[in-house]
């Protein structure tokens, strides 16, 4: 193993910019009123929600086929197409969600133009901002008013949507329907055309990745439910905890600091930390109530050199109770070896000359060091390291 020399028990973590996906705005309209409008030269993502039917009895043809924003076609995330009743399915609804990266790059009015297969449509238009290209996980589900769906990433805003209407005219309780689920849940959209067609469209920020069920109020079954997530640019994931595999830490005491997932609920959080020689019997040094709340930081008093073991599990729902998210698992040694420590170059110690000698650690120039630190490759040693 080639050690990465760090000082006794401190560590440091640089900040970042990272940041969830955001919702700018949102508009709707119904077929009648097309082209919609809705300006999204301030977003790095437009999405548009089609929910509509063919209102001739039996008729399953009904589909949207394509959406445009000024001119620029927008691409197809996910869609649910008519399921006949007598098959299980919900019947005539059909619904699809879209999506444009950068459509401030397609200046105009913002008109959104809807092609559909059929007589009866509603659509809404979503800005998101802090996106990164493309779509994440995606979910629909027949004849069903929720949908679950594994997100993949931190800081994801998840866009759902349940369709209404089809040849039973049961659009009718709309504006009125909203998302219940997950909790963070925000209903933007609740629209339909008479009582033939119509949809509630709803956002959610995922705080990590994770299975949730994206739902609506309703005990009606002639619905779908669509669900799209979209991925953050620079999601905020957990910093550290430090140190990592990679490093030896002298002494006998370490002092471990990490930066906590975003809440869902409010914005506090409670942590359990688990630390052990055995990462299959790790031992609860922190538990959440009360002294892990909003705790960043924790002080490990190693019993003896050797490996240890870790996990921060966090409480994100604003209590602590419940079932935790998960964190992942962390490792460290413990070593006896200690160096004299005056400067910090990047996140990492830089010995004096004289003790490198004395030591035989080969030395690299500043500037290469400092290109490696700067690089973010994990599995690179320390500016300063050598065999053991």
């Amino acid at each position: 193993m080639i050690p990465a020399l760090c000082a006794w028990g401190l560590m440091c973590l640089s900040s970042t910019a990272n940041a969830s996906v955001t919702e700018d705005g949102h508009a709707s309209w119904t077929r009648s009123n097309s082209p919609g409008t809705y300006d999204a030269s301030s977003s790095d993502k437009l999405v548009v929600v089609v929910s509509g039917e063919h209102h001739f009895g039996g008729n399953l043809s009904g589909d949207c086929t394509g959406v445009t924003y000024n001119g620029q076609a927008l691409t197809l995330a996910v869609k649910q197409m008519p399921v006949a009743v007598g098959s299980g399915g919900h019947g005539q609804t059909n619904s699809s969600l879209w999506y444009l990266d950068s459509p401030g790059n397609f200046p105009g009015t913002g008109a959104i133009h809807v092609s559909f297969v059929g007589n009866n449509w509603v659509a809404t238009a979503i800005g998101l901002s802090g996106t990164s290209a493309g779509v994440g996980a995606t979910a629909k589900a027949s004849a069903a008013s929720s949908v679950s769906l594994s997100s993949t990433d931190y800081g994801s805003a998840v866009v759902s949507a349940l369709g209404m209407g089809g040849h039973g005219n049961t659009a009718t309780p709309l504006p009125g329907i909203s998302a219940n689920s997950p909790s963070q849940a925000v209903t933007l959209a609740g629209i339909r055309i008479s009582t033939w067609a119509g949809h509630a469209a709803a956002s959610s920020s995922i705080t990590a990745p994770s299975t949730n069920t994206f739902g609506f109020n309703t005990a009606k079954t002639d619905v779908t439910t669509i669900a799209a997530e979209f991925k953050a640019a620079n999601p905020p994931a957990p910093v550290g905890p430090v140190p990592t595999a990679q490093d030896v830490v002298p002494g006998e005491s370490v002092m471990l600091s990490w930066t906590n997932l975003l809440a869902n609920t409010g914005s506090d959080v409670w942590v359990d930390v688990w630390i052990g020689p055995d990462p299959d019997n790790l031992v609860k040094l922190v538990a959440a109530d009360p002294a892990g709340f909003n705790l960043t930081s924790f002080q490990y008093d190693a019993a003896a050199q050797g490996v240890y073991h870790g996990r921060i599990d966090s409480y994100l729902n604003g209590a602590p109770t419940g079932s935790p998210h998960q964190g992942e698992p962390f490792t460290f040694e413990v070593s006896d070896e200690g160096v004299l420590v005056e400067t910090w170059l990047g996140l990492r110690p830089l010995p004096t000359l004289e003790v490198l000698q004395q030591e035989a650690i080969p030395v690299r120039s500043p500037d290469q060091a400092a290109r490696m630190l700067a690089s973010g490759v994990a599995n690179l040693a320390g500016p300063y390291s050598k065999s053991r």
